[in-house]
């Protein structure tokens, strides 16, 4: 092999090696962001970025499937729990509650949704487009309320604008 030759190979093994250690950060990156989010959830034990199947033998309940815009999810009623996945991955995206047995970065169904908001900015949450929703990076954080006055329900999300463009694109 001539020295050109080498050269090429050499250049071309330093771009693969580069692109591998870019790939092994992001999703380092990604998994340990999502595991200090799980870390502010108490929801039934599930977690954020979790697989379908694990989501599932955690909850123990019965859901009834159905189709959404960015998956699918299932809706819990016994315990007024939602879930719903990517179509991509099957990972859990988005948690639901209306109920009083968990919470998430310390927001609870049945406090004020200024008592819910202000929690959220102290957890380094921004108000996102209404004053019932807040975001850090890609997680949103829903504040439900039928009255505007007390949170009923909290939704939080991962809000992947890469997998989003995708999926409307369809």
């Amino acid at each position: 092999m001539n020295s050109k030759n080498r050269s090429w190979v050499l250049v071309l093994g330093v771009l693969l090696v580069v692109m591998v250690l870019t790939t092994l950060a992001f999703i380092l990156k990604n998994t340990h962001q999502y595991d200090e989010i799980n870390q502010s959830i108490n929801i039934y034990g599930i977690s954020l970025n979790d697989s379908e199947e694990k989501t599932l033998d955690i909850i123990e309940f019965e859901g009834v499937h159905a189709n959404c815009v960015y998956g699918y999810e299932y809706a819990f009623e016994d315990i007024q729990l939602n879930v719903g996945f990517r179509s991509d991955n099957k990972k859990l995206r988005r948690i639901t509650l209306r109920s009083t047995e968990g919470q998430a970065f310390n927001v609870k169904v049945g406090m004020t949704i200024s008592q819910g908001g202000a929690i959220l900015l102290e957890n380094g949450f921004s108000k996102g487009q209404s004053s019932y929703r807040y975001k850090q990076g890609d997680l949103e954080f829903l504040l439900l309320s039928s009255d505007g006055l007390t949170v009923d329900g909290i939704q939080v999300e991962i809000m992947d604008a890469s997998y989003i463009k995708k999926v409307m694109s369809l």
